[in-house]
């Protein structure tokens, strides 16, 4: 198995203050740039081999957020999948484990000059550090070709849980969450969301239909994609509207033209225009005029007018079926230059085909595809849906679960790309890799990942490198897997040393948020942080002791959750009320014995006056 353990980019990355990155305390490597000298340090005291299994290795990139963690991550996936004329560096350096050999050796890139070199590293004598100036690298001349493979060390691959369209082509896997019916308000490449969406349905579908013989999940796999209805696109449906409410410049005439054929359809006279908003008794039905409206919205104006005039004939008022009728509108269009008809035919035919199975759930208003039919499903709706995403999808499973079985049908993509490869090493770079989890989903992150992983990577080596914010997911995670960034105030960011961090594998999540996120102040909110400064404020500044300060200190205080901080406030509420009332008594007694004073010298006074 191949292990990245080390990478050297210079000039630095965007935002950071280091050239260099340690993946593993089992060595620690320093290229120093003045001398051009590579020392390389043998420290194993700390490290387990084969600690996560064999032919496996988790590695994570902590830090808070803006440290440049998926800048990191992007550089080393770029570099390992391209050309040495497309990299946006002057030198690089990376450094690799074999674990079959247990010893490194790094390669050395020099942008400009075409050059690569590299040298292994073998300890002799027990002389556990080793150094090697570049000039004593072995060199090798290599064509262009060789060049690209000395670059492709891995099968690399960026897989990322948040839409990222920087990173979106063909040699990596991200996706974009689920998308709504309001795809339209967003300032994206709706057409090109519409097509990644697909995609991404087709891939978690081939693997649900290929996997589960082979693959045990940590859930139940789903046997059917429940698909529902966004009723109206959200922009017809504006326009419409507006059109209804007399804003006529909001409503050119073929929104009206629209609305009539959509009326001529239901065989009504209807003139509201919520009735696109209230479906037909039957789901099946709305389906299909959702189909009709999005064809219409295709074809011109003197097009949608032939059309209206064709459904006043008897050979289409004859035909009873929404299906039938629409199915008609299209062969009455077939033919028309402007329009691509076959689409939608396909669609329909694939809809009311019942040896597809699709089943109409009218209960739960939704279709339910089984996994044999998906694919056929999802190769003809991008085709008539363009950028209006006039259904949305669904699993049956928790939200958690579908980001899991996402990340899972990622996994297995590429296995299938590369299963028949002689480089058998997989190197997969996971940014964001915490979202969109719940808690109880991210403490089985690691083993649940590590486990599928295993299953379909069986006979590859495969490396994990993880960016997350979670430090449930680190507990499970040996500090010395663990790169640790943070960004210095006016300055870049820069990497902690693993030596001034706490452990992290199997320690206390609220340690490691405040050592490893590097929270400053109280570890709280900061909205608590500030009341609780002001209720404490509140009990040192009491001037009056009554039964409704009391009682409304005293409900503040129950709110607090952490057992350790309540007890502080209560101890320091009670101290201060004691004091209070403590002062409270002893002006009273001052009060008293004045008063006696003042009695005792009238009582002097009347006894002199009768003395005399």
């Amino acid at each position: 198995m191949k292990k990245l353990i080390y990478f050297y980019c210079s000039p630095k990355l965007r935002g950071f203050d280091e050239t260099e990155f340690n993946f593993s305390s089992k060595y620690k490597v320093h290229f120093d740039e003045d001398t051009k000298t590579l020392t390389v340090a043998k420290d194993s005291k700390n490290y387990v081999d084969n600690f996560f299994g064999k032919n496996i290795e988790l590695n994570a990139i902590v830090g808070n957020n803006g440290t440049g963690k998926s800048t990191l991550l992007k550089r080393i996936f770029t570099i390992c999948h391209s050309e040495i004329k497309n990299i946006e560096a002057e030198e690089i350096i990376l450094g690799f484990e074999l674990t079959e050999f247990s010893h490194p050796f790094f390669i050395y890139f020099d942008i400009e000059k075409r050059d690569c070199k590299w040298t292994e590293i073998i300890y002799k004598d027990n002389k556990l550090c080793v150094q090697r100036r570049l000039e004593d690298f072995d060199k090798d001349v290599l064509n262009e070709e060789d060049h690209k493979k000395q670059f492709n060390v891995h099968h690399c691959q960026y897989i990322t849980e948040v839409l990222d369209f920087e990173m979106y082509d063909n040699t990596n896997y991200p996706t974009m969450g689920m998308m709504r019916s309001d795809l339209s308000e967003y300032p994206y490449d709706n057409t090109k969301m519409m097509s990644f969406f697909s995609y991404q349905l087709k891939q978690q579908s081939f693997f649900l239909s290929n996997s589960a013989e082979k693959i045990k999940l940590p859930f139940t796999y789903p046997e059917k994609l429940e698909i529902f209805s966004s009723y109206i696109p959200y922009k017809v449906c504006m326009t419409l509207q507006n059109s209804e409410n007399g804003e006529e410049d909001y409503a050119p005439p073929i929104d009206y033209l629209l609305l009539e054929i959509i009326k001529k359809l239901r065989n009504t006279s209807e003139d509201n225009f919520f009735v696109l908003y209230h479906p037909p008794k039957k789901f099946e039905n709305s389906i299909l005029e959702l189909l009709l409206v999005l064809f219409l919205m295709s074809v011109s104006e003197k097009e949608k007018k032939e059309i209206l005039k064709y459904m006043d004939l008897d050979t289409f008022t004859r035909l009873k079926s929404t299906d039938g009728k629409i199915n008609d509108i299209f062969l009455f269009m077939e033919g028309k230059k402007s329009v691509n008809v076959a689409p939608y035919k396909e669609f329909l035919k694939f809809f009311c085909d019942t040896e597809r199975k699709i089943v109409i759930n009218e209960e739960k208003r939704c279709l339910e595809v089984p996994l044999g039919s998906i694919e056929g499903f999802l190769n003809t709706y991008p085709h008539i849906a363009g950028e209006k995403q006039f259904l949305h999808f669904s699993w049956g499973l928790s939200s958690g679960e579908t980001a899991m079985l996402d990340l899972y049908s990622k996994f297995y993509k590429i296995h299938k790309v590369i299963e028949d490869s002689e480089r058998r090493d997989i190197l997969l770079l996971i940014d964001e890799a915490d979202a969109y989890f719940h808690p109880q989903w991210q403490k089985n992150y690691v083993k649940d990942t590590l486990d599928v992983a295993k299953q379909i990577f069986e006979g590859f080596g495969v490396q994990i490198i993880l960016a997350t914010h979670s430090p449930i997911m680190l507990s499970d995670i040996p500090k010395q897997n663990v790169l640790y960034l943070k960004k210095e105030e006016n300055a870049g960011t820069k990497v902690v040393p693993r030596e001034e961090r706490l452990e992290t594998f199997g320690a206390n999540i609220f340690s490691l948020f405040k050592d490893t996120f590097f929270l400053e102040g109280s570890g709280i909110g900061s909205f608590a942080e500030e009341n609780l400064e002001e209720l404490l404020k509140r009990i040192h500044d009491l001037k009056e002791i009554n039964e409704e300060e009391i009682e409304y200190i005293k409900k503040r205080i129950m709110m607090i959750g952490d057992p350790f901080i309540r007890q502080k406030f209560e101890n320091e509420f009670y101290i201060c009320i004691e004091k209070k009332d403590s002062q409270r008594s002893l002006d009273e007694k001052i009060r008293f014995f004045e008063k006696e004073i003042e009695s005792l010298k009238k009582q002097k006074e009347r006894d002199k006056n009768d003395k005399d």
